[in-house]
């Protein structure tokens, strides 16, 4: 039996979301019905902005209900959400990038990225100072590959720390990025050279993301967080559950209502 967890930051353990007064209630039926496809997402495929999307290619779907991580009501500093797409494509063997860059005027919140199902994803990751989330990877076969930029107006500061180093050989690690001082997460990311097999991406209490994997040799890793003022107040709702059999579902995080969807991550077992 395996497990797997998804959150939406209130921005699906792990989705982020936050108050916005153009938000949307999440709705509670979204299914992912493409079998070829990945994903880490916000999900829209609905229209609804309350919603975080995670599909894992090895895990059937999950009904557990989902499980309110803080009950802070955030401030209404956040208008105008827009979920920004780039597409990228590679024949067998190539490394490509896809950048989904925020329109001027507008702050990046989250992202996430989607890509075909033999896709070996090497970064998934926040750059707050240049307004963009990067989306990269490498496949044995041809492959296209999708970043996702949540973008909005915002009164709040928000950047993007790194933590870099090196995942050990042997048992499986963890690395963290934590926020500044006076700052909370909206969401997260990594980079991994090949060879490492990661198990998770997710937020790690209030302030940090946390990256975990494994590898048979020492190679270089990082985490990154991305972080807003901590009066925007963000809020985690976690979803998990457990599937005996085969197959490929998604398990989704969904916003409270008022709410919209500004990061998100989640937990697997056997790695990507």
């Amino acid at each position: 039996m395996k497990n797997i967890a998804t959150m939406a930051i209130v921005t699906a353990l792990f989705a982020g979301c936050n108050l916005s007064d153009d938000a949307q209630a999440p709705g509670q039926t979204n299914t992912n019905t493409n079998s070829n496809t990945d994903v880490s997402q916000p999900d829209t495929s609905t229209g609804d902005a309350g919603v975080w999307d995670m599909a894992v290619s090895q895990d059937a779907g999950m009904d557990a209900a989902p499980v309110d991580m803080d009950t802070t009501v955030p401030a209404s500093v956040i208008r105008n959400v827009e979920l920004i797409k780039a597409t990228a494509s590679a024949a067998a063997s190539e490394y490509v990038c896809a950048e989904a860059v925020c329109p001027e005027g507008k702050t990046l919140l989250g992202g996430g990225g989607r890509w075909d199902s033999a896709t070996v994803i090497e970064t998934n990751r926040p750059l707050a100072a240049r307004g963009r989330w990067t989306v990269c990877g490498r496949s044995m076969t041809a492959f296209n590959l999708e970043a996702q930029a949540v973008c909005a107006e915002t009164s709040a500061t928000v950047t993007s720390v790194r933590e870099s180093g090196k995942i050990p050989a042997g048992a499986p690690a963890c690395i963290s990025a934590k926020c500044p001082d006076g700052a909370v997460a909206v969401g997260g990311g990594f980079y991994k050279v090949p060879g490492i097999t990661l198990l998770a991406s997710r937020p790690e209490g209030p302030d940090a993301w946390s990256v975990c994997g494994g590898s048979g040799l020492e190679r270089d890793w990082a985490a990154d967080v991305l972080c807003i003022d901590a009066e925007a107040a963000p809020r985690a709702v976690g979803r998990t559950g457990a599937h005996p059999g085969n197959g490929r579902s998604c398990v989704y995080a969904a916003c409270p209502a008022e709410f919209q969807v500004v990061g998100g991550g989640g937990s697997w077992p056997g790695g990507q």
